[in-house]
C-alpha cells in the first residue's frame, strides 16, 4: 500500500468549520471511495436500508439515461419540445429554468439536472426513460438505492458524463440559448478539488472530492459522501468532517491493472485449449490505516476461486471467477475475473460428433 501525507485534505475542507457546532448523532453521513468501489465506515456513519431524496432521483434518472446514449437508444443532440404539462407537477417554490413550447437537447437536459439541480429537467428526463423502455419505472419520488447501489451508479455517472463533456466541476450551463450558473459549490485547493451539492432544503449533500497525493502523482483518491440531517445548518459541516475522515484514516491503492493475468482455464471443444482469467479494469483496495498497520503482522491474503474447465463458446463479458482479498481471515475486497477473449467452437468436431451419434444409432437399429 503506498502511503500518503497526513491530513491532505485539511485546506480545502478546514473553512467549512468556521464559526459552526458539530451535528448530532442522528444524521446520517455514508462516504465511498469511487476507485475502490468501497464503503468506508466512517466514525458517524450507520447503515441506513435505502438512500433516497432529490440529489439520487437526479442520479438515478442521469445514469439511466447515460445508458440509453450508450446504448444508441437515445441521441445525446436530438431536440424535443418541452411538454407544458411538467409544470404542473412542481412545487410552486420550485426554480424553473425551461421557457415552455422552446426546443431542448438530451445533453441540456441532463446537464440542468445534475448542475441546476432542475427538478423539472427531472420529471422531464422520467418520461422519456418511461416512454423509451416502454414501462413504468418508479414514481419521481418512489425512486430509492441500495447503499451500495447508489454509490455503484454515482461512479458510472461520473465516466458517463466525461463522454458526453459534462463535468461538475463546470460553473455555467447553457440550456436553450442562455448561460445559466452551475448551483454546484465548488471548492479547491492546492492538493483537492470537491464539489457539493444540496437540496434546496438543506438537509441532504452529496460532496465528491479528488485528492492527489504528492508522494505518488498517479495515485488520485476519488471519494463521495452522502448525508442526511435532520438540522440543516450542521449539513456541510458534517459532511466537511466524513470526507475528512474518509481521506485521512484510509488510504486507496491500485493493486492490479487492467488485463491482469491470475491463470489460465482449460476450454473443452474450443478453437483454442485455454482462456486468460484476467481483470477486466484496474482494480483499487481501500484499507483504513489500521489495517495497514496490521497487515505487518498479518499480512494479507488473495484467494483466487475459478471454474476447473469451461465448455466453448466462452464470452469474455460472462465472469468465471472470484478474487477473495483477505486480511485476518476477513474478506476486505472481492472482485469477479473474466475471460481475455472470447473462444469460438471448434467446429472441426462436429462432423466427428455427428458420425459418432449415426455409427451409435445404426448399431441399435441393426
Amino acid at each position: 500500500m503506498t502511503s500518503g501525507k497526513k491530513n491532505i485534505f485539511t485546506l480545502a475542507a478546514s473553512f467549512f468549520f468556521i464559526g459552526t457546532s458539530f451535528s448530532s448523532p442522528s444524521d446520517i453521513a455514508i462516504s465511498y471511495d469511487l476507485n475502490s468501489r468501497q464503503i468506508i465506515e466512517s466514525k458517524d456513519a450507520y447503515t441506513v436500508k435505502s438512500i433516497s431524496g432529490s440529489i439520487p432521483q437526479k442520479i438515478y434518472i442521469a445514469s439511466k439515461l447515460l445508458k440509453k446514449i450508450q446504448r444508441k437508444e437515445l441521441d445525446i443532440q436530438k431536440a424535443f419540445k418541452v411538454d407544458p404539462s411538467i409544470f404542473s407537477n412542481l412545487d410552486k417554490n420550485t426554480p424553473v429554468f425551461f421557457q415552455q413550447g422552446e426546443s431542448i437537447t438530451l445533453k441540456e437536459l441532463i446537464a440542468s439536472m445534475l448542475l441546476l439541480q432542475s427538478d423539472e429537467a427531472a420529471i422531464l428526463g422520467l418520461q422519456l426513460i418511461n416512454t423509451s423502455d416502454k414501462k413504468e419505472n418508479p414514481a419521481l419520488n418512489q425512486i430509492a438505492f441500495s447503499e451500495n447501489g447508489f454509490f455503484v451508479a454515482l461512479t458510472e455517472l461520473f465516466s458517463g458524463l466525461q463522454d458526453i463533456g459534462i463535468s461538475f466541476f463546470d460553473s455555467t450551463v447553457l440550456l436553450q440559448d442562455q448561460e445559466l450558473p452551475s448551483q454546484i459549490q465548488t471548492v479547491r485547493s492546492g492538493n483537492s478539488e470537491t464539489v457539493i451539492l444540496r437540496e434546496r432544503n438543506k438537509k441532504q449533500s452529496l460532496a465528491i472530492s479528488f485528492v492527489k497525493n504528492s508522494e505518488y502523482p498517479e495515485n488520485i483518491r476519488r471519494v463521495a459522501v452522502i448525508n442526511f440531517q435532520e438540522e440543516p445548518s450542521t449539513s456541510v459541516n458534517q459532511i466537511s468532517r466524513a470526507l475528512l475522515h474518509a481521506v485521512n484514516d484510509f488510504e486507496t491503492a491500485k493493486i492490479f491493472p487492467s488485463g491482469h493475468k491470475f491463470s489460465s482455464i482449460p476450454v473443452a471443444g474450443g478453437i483454442k485449449n485455454s482462456v486468460d482469467v484476467i481483470t477486466p479494469s484496474d482494480i483499487f483496495v481501500t484499507l483504513s490505516k489500521e489495517q495497514i498497520k496490521q497487515n505487518k503482522k498479518e499480512p494479507i491474503e488473495i484467494i483466487i476461486e475459478r471454474k476447473e474447465l469451461i465448455k466453448a463458446p466462452v464470452q469474455a463479458t460472462e465472469a468465471v471467477g472470484k478474487v477473495n482479498i483477505l486480511q485476518a481471515g476477513k474478506v476486505v475486497k472481492s472482485f469477479s475475473v473474466y475471460p481475455g477473449s472470447d473462444v469460438g467452437v471448434d467446429k472441426s468436431f462436429l462432423p466427428l460428433i455427428f458420425n459418432t451419434f449415426q455409427k451409435v444409432f445404426k448399431k441399435r437399429n441393426g
